[in-house]
């Protein structure tokens, strides 16, 4: 097939050729004529591109009508193909629809659960620091522990953080409410890598015995009852009946490990507390210190445990570090791969099956309308029915005939 644009330049050769021997009939010579005809044709780069865009929105169009065309086609075909089978049909899309259903649920689980990243900052460094005891698996740690703990690993952890939870009555001039929240030690919140939406931190001075009484809320509890007013930040709550004041408010995606909880406050641990190792409710969370690896601080705190079973025997049985993520998603991971693994098999049978089924099942179509590519007539007679006249192009019957004329 000759070349689009060379067909054009063609094109524009034969017509100003054209117009230099009717000049020259005119009684111009041919220098003459030339310059004359160059000069009433125009810019012939300006009508060259504009024969070339003219040309492009020509395919387009063409193209375009073409797949509209095929898709009506297709359309018609496939309606009249379910309806000659309704049986079939409507038990092949009730079996489709069940498998995908299935599959889009299970994905949207295992997407919130395992594969969406964790929303804290550097959260591959963040890990939960437990005790071993009895079956090996980390459990909650004692306030003297803990307290060991930040003093001990200063040079693998930049931040060890406990959190307990506690429930608060709460009341602020409204009706009061019962909630869940936490009580924090210093640092937890940097620990997490998540800054307030409003206000600030908890101090350090906040965490210690007599320090001012200051609370945090939730993203939640701020904006159900308290309207979402960023005003609340210094705002005088009490609770179980002692004043406190708001200096933060958690963004909206700060759930985990905050589960339910409404609000937090410092731990502030008293001397005596800190010296109790025989109670295990603290939840203990640290972030890794650049470069040091899970192997290399679990190796360091298994020293450190040793050490602690020899002063406590009865209290403690090593320490153990999990991966915070590993610990947010538990076994969960493994069960709901597998689960993702087994309906996604069930949707591949219930494909195969479907499509082995409607070969078997289909009926030969009669008529006219049928799923097959057109012939070259038909696409030739689309292309010519659709194919837009080139403006620039001041000839209709074809080069070679106008060739042979003016020859």
């Amino acid at each position: 097939m000759k070349d689009p644009d060379s067909d054009l330049e063609d094109e524009l050769s034969f017509h100003l050729e054209m117009r230099i021997r009717e000049l020259v009939d005119e009684g111009l010579s041919d220098v003459e004529a030339r310059a004359e005809a160059r000069r009433r044709f125009g810019d012939v780069g300006r009508i060259r591109a504009q024969c070339r865009r003219i040309r492009r929105e020509g395919e387009t169009h063409v193209k375009r009508a073409a797949y509209l065309d095929e898709l009506r086609r297709d359309l018609v075909y496939g309606i009249r193909q379910l309806w000659a089978a309704r049986g079939f049909a409507a038990i092949a899309i009730l079996t489709l629809a069940l498998g995908i259903g299935a599959t889009t649920s299970i994905y949207s689980v295992l997407r919130a659960v395992v594969l969406r990243p964790l929303a804290f900052e550097d959260s591959e460094r963040i890990a939960l620091v437990g005790e071993n005891w009895q079956d090996g698996g980390p459990t909650n740690v004692s306030i003297g522990h803990f307290v060991d703990w930040r003093r001990a690993g200063g040079d693998l952890f930049e931040v060890l953080a406990a959190l307990d939870y506690e429930s608060f009555n709460l009341s602020d001039g409204s009706d009061p409410e019962r909630i869940l929240g936490g009580r924090v030690s210093r640092g937890y919140f940097e620990l997490l890598g998540m800054r307030p939406l409003h206000g600030r931190w908890f101090l350090a001075d906040e965490d210690r015995p007599g320090g001012e009484r200051v609370a945090i809320l939730s993203h939640r509890l701020w904006a159900h009852r308290y309207g979402a007013d960023p005003a609340v930040v210094g705002r005088e709550i009490h609770l179980n009946g002692v004043p406190h004041v708001v200096v933060g408010v958690m963004p909206e995606e700060f759930s985990y490990p905050a589960y339910d909880q409404e609000l937090w406050t410092p731990s502030a641990f008293t001397p005596v507390e800190e010296a109790m190792h025989d109670e295990h409710y603290l939840d203990v969370f640290g972030r890794l210190r650049p470069g040091i690896s899970y192997e290399e601080a679990q190796a360091r705190l298994d020293v450190l445990g040793e050490e602690q079973e020899k002063l406590y025997p009865n209290e403690t049985s090593g320490i153990r570090l999990v991966p915070y993520g590993e610990w947010l998603v538990g076994d969960y991971r493994a069960r709901l791969l597998i689960l993702m693994g087994a309906v996604s098999l069930v949707l591949l049978i219930a494909c195969t099956t479907s499509r082995t089924s409607s070969s078997r099942a289909a009926p030969p179509v009669r008529g006219r309308w049928r799923c097959a590519p057109r012939s070259a007539r038909e696409q030739d007679v689309s292309r010519a029915r659709f194919s837009p006249r080139l403006s620039c192009s001041l000839w209709s019957p074809p080069l070679s005939e106008r060739r042979s004329a003016s020859g």
